[in-house]
């Protein structure tokens, strides 16, 4: 059984045990991946999800970190297209940070130029993309802070990701990912083809990179510089 933490707050009323079993329970899971399916009652992992929705707010972050560990392999996906676009979008906003045009992306990505042209809602452009890198990057904390949650400070269970609720009541709308779960084969359900123009934007990056450096052997000096700087920041 996951350990406990007896000392927190009683569950909330909502969370009562053996009070939502007939529930359709969700999971927001707060990394960028496929949508996770519903679990209705009946389904194999409905009593998974109802034993985390009655014990979340409970939980130590090794207790949290343990169970999720496990069920984010068990729990099931739902869906694959929006992934799949959002993942061409974001892979065409990384290359489009690089400065190159959006048939030099299109290029790299192995796509048509058509397909990520324009930003009118139904196609994955540079755009699109740009506004999810932006919305990711404004909910990174610093390691210290990460590394501070993993150690049981500034822990605050009702804000962990993962985090499970019942169908028909608000989603969380953020949260901390909880840096304690380990991403076992499969904890992530990602879209092969998505992963595939992931993988192909950071092969351009590095190339592109590598061939800055060679340009300007100063730059790689540079870059040392300032990860130090950072380094020291984060110490202080």
């Amino acid at each position: 059984m996951v350990p406990m933490n007896s000392s927190c707050a009683e569950l909330r009323p909502e969370s009562a045990p053996g009070q939502n079993e007939d529930r359709i329970i969700r999971v927001f899971v707060g990394l960028p991946e496929q949508k996770r399916a519903p679990l209705p009652p009946g389904h194999p992992r409905h009593r998974l999800a109802l034993y985390a929705l009655e014990r979340q707010d409970t939980w130590t972050p090794e207790a949290h970190g343990v169970f999720w560990t496990a069920a984010l392999c068990q729990w099931p996906a739902v869906g694959g297209a929006r992934r799949t676009s959002e993942d061409l979008a974001v892979a065409a906003a990384t290359l489009a940070r690089e400065g190159l045009t959006v048939k030099q992306i299109a290029l790299a990505l192995g796509v048509k130029a058509d397909t990520i042209h324009a930003r009118d809602g139904t196609r994955p452009s540079p755009d699109v993309g740009e506004d999810t890198l932006r919305v990711r990057e404004a909910r990174q904390e610093s390691q210290g802070v990460r590394l501070r949650r993993a150690l049981g400070r500034l822990w605050e269970p009702e804000r962990a990701l993962p985090r499970v609720y019942l169908d028909r009541t608000d989603a969380p709308e953020d949260g901390t990912f909880n840096p304690l779960i380990a991403l076992l084969p499969g904890s992530l359900v990602t879209a092969p083809a998505g992963d595939r123009y992931l993988a192909r934007a950071d092969a351009k990056r590095r190339e592109l990179w590598h061939a800055r450096r060679s340009a300007n052997p100063r730059l790689e000096w540079a870059e040392r510089e300032r990860a130090s700087m950072v380094a020291v920041s984060e110490e202080v």
